[in-house]
């Protein structure tokens, strides 16, 4: 029993800090749905400038793989909301299947982003390209899409396929400037909080009953010694 004494207390150690990790991470989520989306329940980034000569302004493809609905056919995993407002005129703003997009703006100059840093700096991949675009809203690919003078908006379910986000003049004309912020909700969130809080609970318990069964398998604590016997009458030394 006491050979199980070390092995226990290492158990018990990895066990609780688990927990307390993930009773961590669940409260820095409830905390974070409480006081950190906006009145429409969206977790929002902060406002980019995105800035331009190209005809367009786009992100990477986006893969989401598998579709969610295969995944939790009766939980919406997030909707995504992104706003944009051009400073030169009328703007457009849409979300499209990869293919399609790069079908379209084939041959067209392009801005593709490729990082944005923590202080809202954008850096962009410049695409070559000689040839005008159509109209965007001629096309009929877009997912979501909005266009128009001051802050468009859109708001897409998350489905499974490659996307591209695409921000352009609506008039197709190159020199984009546009001031976009983008947002999030998810119904999974509540649901992966819980489960952190229970699974942390229970981690905790499992770690304290494991530090019990340690300390029971190192016996008597070192440096203890046996009580004396008693003395009977008959050990008792008469004068």
């Amino acid at each position: 029993m006491r050979a199980a004494r070390g092995p226990l207390a290492i158990i018990g150690a990895v066990v609780a800090a688990f927990g307390l990790a993930l009773l961590a991470g669940g409260g820095l989520l409830l905390w974070a749905n409480a006081t950190q989306r906006d009145a429409n329940g969206f977790f929002t980034s902060r406002e980019l400038s995105l800035e331009s000569g190209s005809y367009a302004v786009t992100t990477v493809d986006v893969d989401l793989g598998a579709a969610p609905a295969e995944w939790l056919p009766s939980v919406r995993l997030a909707t995504v909301r992104l706003e944009a407002e051009s400073s030169s005129g009328r703007v457009f703003l849409g979300v499209g299947p990869a293919a399609d997009v790069e079908a379209y703006l084939q041959g067209v100059a392009v801005s593709r982003i490729s990082h944005v840093d923590r202080r809202g700096s954008v850096d962009y991949e410049e695409v070559g390209g000689t040839a005008a675009p159509a109209p965007p809203d001629e096309q009929g690919f877009w997912v979501a899409s909005a266009s128009g003078d001051g802050p468009q908006s859109i708001a897409w379910d998350v489905a499974s396929g490659d996307w591209v986000v695409v921000a352009m003049n609506a008039d197709a004309t190159p020199g984009v400037s546009v001031t976009a912020r983008s947002g999030a909700r998810s119904d999974v969130l509540l649901w992966a909080a819980a489960a952190m809080l229970v699974v942390g609970v229970v981690s905790a318990i499992v770690a304290a009953a494991t530090f019990a069964a340690a300390r029971l398998a190192a016996g008597p604590g070192r440096g203890t010694s046996p009580a004396p016997p008693a003395r009977t009458p008959d050990t008792v030394r008469r004068p």
